[in-house]
């Protein structure tokens, strides 16, 4: 058994059903943003804001590396994992990379009470967000050996596909 590596938009799902992955397969779980903000004993919002979007995403490269080489894990990435390049090719390689598709209004539905999202500053969510997904979608598509529709599903049967498609893997 390899990695189950979940990759998409912020918003998309991918830390709640990467916990529900792990729980339904007793497999151990890692978020990368968690790992990070652990490692650098400071919020994302603060890692932009002092050391720039540039170092956060040599912080994820470090965090993912190192979760590449760990035992087989349900691994949630942040959204901004596939901008970097070398980081697709590390989950193709070691895992099987499910793509959570969401539409930018369902995604700024579910964060609209999370703060500290520092790409979302200074704007409407929702245009934002559309942008993001507009640069970010071809390499989600990309990085993807699978993608799934999120739409109107519950956690769990997120979760199901996500298994089944692993299991396949």
């Amino acid at each position: 058994m390899q990695h189950l590596w979940l990759i998409g938009m912020m918003g998309s799902g991918k830390s709640e059903v990467g916990r529900r992955v792990a729980e339904l397969t007793e497999t151990r779980s890692i978020d990368l943003d968690e790992r990070i903000v652990a490692d650098q004993r400071r919020s994302i919002a603060e890692i932009f804001a002092s050391d720039g979007e540039t170092a956060f995403r040599r912080y994820e490269r470090v965090a993912l590396k190192t979760a590449a080489r760990e035992l087989p894990s349900v691994v949630a990435t942040g959204g901004g994992v596939v901008t970097s390049i070398g980081n697709a090719a590390i989950m193709r390689e070691t895992g099987t990379v499910i793509y959570l598709i969401a539409e930018p209004a369902t995604l700024a539905r579910r964060i609209v009470e999370e703060p500290g999202r520092p790409l979302l500053a200074g704007g409407d969510r929702v245009d934002i967000l559309s942008e993001i997904l507009r640069r970010r979608a071809p390499l989600y598509e990309g990085a993807a050996h699978h993608m799934i529709e999120t739409e109107g599903q519950t956690i769990d049967e997120i979760a199901g596909k996500a298994i089944e498609l692993w299991n396949r893997s």
